[in-house]
């Protein structure tokens, strides 16, 4: 997604305005009986970077994950500010992973020009454990030491019928931004060639100038900070690594002479060959929401890349039928027996496409769905409560 200045408190005001009418809404819609995962005391809960530490050039781009970790509590709701130097970082992308808070009303909210990135997100049956909640792509502007860390702002609820902030171990990472050195090797990727896109496909092309005299050493790996050998490895120049499984994988080459190695090359690529999982549309309809229009809800989920948008067709599936939308849709044909198909693309362009037939009027909706329709809404006033309620900032842990 592209990333903007955020407005004036206006408009947060306006954003706080929206969550309460979800809540409004799904209020509206169903009263249902909320039912809460035991809780237990443990030791602060952890929220960190991964990779907290990597050297970077000027003009490359980075990676970075929020990660949670609950240490033994169960919570159901995150409110985070992510403070950055904006005269050394640009955040190009903040991207919700979705896997421990997989509800968020509003995307990312960002203030480039303060170096500062807020998200709410949360967990309708609670969240237990270690997760990724945002995937952060950086670029790098300058050269120094950027620190990056979570403000006192930050929070986390515990899951429970009375909202209250688990005690936090906020960590910080630490970023060496260097000049490129001109004299190192230059590797690229005729199938990669932006090391912050998402593509697809079964294998990773890398290539670089073999000089003469000099053998290389290179490792394809899940981490940004490994290591290849000293052992020199072949094909060079131009090759082909297999990528059985999605994700981000780090290319690391070393150029060697007379038995000495130079320091280590990074190239970066993201492959997802995956649609996104398969998914289902609930159509719903009240006097007291979208003025008793017909509506369909829907949430789909990408394991490597994400969602990066939907389209919805209403009664045929010609090309022109397709209309970009988010959900809550509101239906254009108003007419229950109309069939319906949602497509739900990856960041890489995989789609996964689901269909429903209505042939006759929405009835109740079944009672797993309503309980979570319910626990979703106890989550969106959680994070409504995080905007209206100050609490004492948590220590920050170097």
């Amino acid at each position: 997604m592209q990333l903007r200045d955020s407005e004036p408190q206006i408009r947060e005001r306006e954003g706080s305005s929206r969550v309460l009418l979800r809540a409004l809404v799904l209020t509206v819609l169903l009263l249902s009986t909320f039912y809460f995962l035991p809780t237990r005391s443990a030791s602060a809960a952890k929220l960190f970077l991964n990779p907290s530490t990597a050297t970077a050039t000027i003009e490359s781009t980075f990676i970075t994950d929020v990660v949670v970790d609950t240490e033994g509590e169960v919570v159901n709701a995150l409110s985070l500010e992510l403070v950055y130097p904006a005269t050394l970082l640009e955040l190009r992308e903040a991207q919700p992973t979705g896997r421990a808070f997989p509800l968020a009303p509003l995307a990312p909210r960002v203030e480039a020009s303060w170096g500062r990135v807020m998200y709410e997100a949360g967990a309708p049956g609670g969240f237990q454990g270690q997760g990724d909640v945002l995937r952060l792509v950086w670029q790098v502007k300058g050269v120094g030491l950027a620190e990056v860390g979570f403000s006192g702002k930050t929070q986390i609820l515990r899951h429970s019928s009375t909202p209250s902030p688990v005690f936090l171990d906020l960590i910080k990472g630490s970023f060496t931004l260097v000049r490129h050195d001109p004299t190192q090797v230059v590797v690229t990727s005729d199938d990669h060639p932006d090391e912050a896109t998402w593509y697809s496909g079964p294998f990773v092309r890398m290539s670089w100038e073999a000089k003469p005299g000099a053998s290389y050493s290179y490792v394809l790996s899940r981490s940004p900070n490994e290591q290849p050998d000293e052992v020199a490895d072949m094909p060079v120049g131009d090759i082909k690594l297999a990528t059985p499984e999605d994700g981000v994988f780090y290319f690391h080459l070393r150029e060697c002479r007379g038995g000495s190695c130079g320091a280590t090359i990074t190239r970066r690529a993201m492959k997802d060959s995956t649609a996104p999982a398969p998914f289902q549309i609930l159509v719903g309809q009240s006097d007291g929401a979208f003025e008793g229009k017909r509506f369909i809800s829907f949430a789909a989920t990408d394991a490597a890349s994400g969602i990066d948008h939907y389209e919805v067709a209403e009664g045929t599936k010609s090309d022109t039928a397709w209309r970009g939308a988010t959900s809550p849709y509101i239906l254009k044909e108003q007419v229950a027996a109309t069939k319906l198909w949602v497509r739900a693309y990856d960041r890489a362009g995989n789609l996964q496409e689901v269909y429903h037939a209505a042939p006759r009027a929405p009835g109740p909706l079944p009672r797993w769905v309503a309980a979570l329709v319910g626990l979703t809404l106890v989550v969106v006033l959680c994070i409504a409560w995080f905007r209206r309620r100050t609490v004492a900032p948590n220590t920050n842990k170097t």
